[in-house]
């Protein structure tokens, strides 16, 4: 009787443990398996990977990060902030859809022409982005190679255009997407080095209180310099992620990323502009995720306009 009562005693506690251990699991388990993702002992490429497979199956409003990535109170004064601008959407519902589900918030840019754009960009907005307009000006014809005989697309601004034209070019455009933030130049290479256009265009963008970044698409670029002029809040690119169209592949993407953190670092604010290639969301997925533990804060655009002069530009 004595050894019977003892192999109850023993079976009753081994099954009291395994009880409590899988109770701890699936209290803890989610957080364990957040905090082993960015453990030391893994990569951090590779930790953002996980994290981010882990994490962002699931619609961005609905998600969370683990404690561990979220920046105290104390930290964020202090913190670089980060700005990354989507370039090009409209094109496909699903490839909106994919990149408003990446971690934010970031700035999405829609292309005005493309059907539909309007309830893309109202549910890239919905899910926390902010959004500009993807404004079509006149590419170069001379040493811009990846705009040498591009085509810029529907209603874009040309620099034969006269004013009257201009203006109703740019308000069709407008009012194509509800609600945006602001602008920034898709190609525009020949465009930005008019003087006397450009003032049309700010002039126009001003009397919206939108924003303006200059994409940079060329080093003659005037197009900061006018829009601060016309009172706006003007910023300038500092990084191309992914300038060689995606062909560099993930491993030049994050090559380009280290560069947007230096600056960051530096100047204490970047903005960088993608497109949606997948070379260029499969490392930029991960890097979201990761980058507020690595002391960073990824804000929308409006974030750093938002403290500087209307008549100053960021550079």
């Amino acid at each position: 009787m004595g050894k019977f009562v003892k192999f109850l005693i023993f079976s009753a506690a081994l099954l009291f443990g395994v009880v409590a251990g899988l109770s701890l699991t699936l209290i803890t388990g989610q957080e364990q398996h957040s905090l082993a993702l960015v453990s030391p002992t893994i990569p951090q490429e590779e930790a953002g990977r996980r994290l981010f497979e882990s994490r962002f199956s699931i619609p961005a409003r609905n998600r969370e990060l683990p404690a561990r990535l979220v920046p105290r109170d104390d930290e964020i004064a202090h913190r670089p902030r980060i700005a990354i601008i989507i370039d090009d959407l409209g094109f496909s519902a699903k490839q909106t859809r994919q990149v408003a589900s990446l971690p934010g918030p970031m700035t999405l840019s829609f292309l005005p022409y493309p059907p539909g754009v309007a309830e893309q960009a109202a549910f890239a907005k919905s899910q926390g982005h902010e959004i500009f307009l993807h404004l079509p000006m006149e590419p170069g014809t001379g040493g811009e190679a990846h705009e040498r005989l591009a085509d810029p697309g529907p209603g874009a601004l040309m620099t034969t255009m006269s004013k009257e034209t201009l203006q109703a070019m740019l308000e069709k455009s407008l009012e194509k997407i509800p609600d945006i933030a602001g602008v920034n130049n898709h190609m525009g290479s020949r465009f930005t080095k008019d003087r006397t256009k450009l003032k049309i265009v700010m002039s126009m963008l001003a009397e919206r209180d939108l924003i303006f970044v200059d994409s940079l698409t060329n080093g003659g670029s005037y197009g900061s310099q006018i829009a601060g002029q016309a009172g706006l809040p003007v910023l300038t690119r500092d990084v191309f992620l992914d300038a060689d169209f995606g062909k560099g592949g993930a491993a030049s993407v994050r090559a380009q990323l280290a560069e947007l953190e230096r600056i960051a670092l530096e100047e204490g604010e970047a903005i960088a502009i993608a497109h949606p290639y997948a070379t260029t969301l499969e490392a930029l997925g991960p890097w979201l995720v990761t980058a507020p533990a690595r002391g960073f804060d990824i804000v929308p655009v409006s974030a750093l306009g938002a403290e500087q002069s209307p008549l100053a530009a960021k550079k």
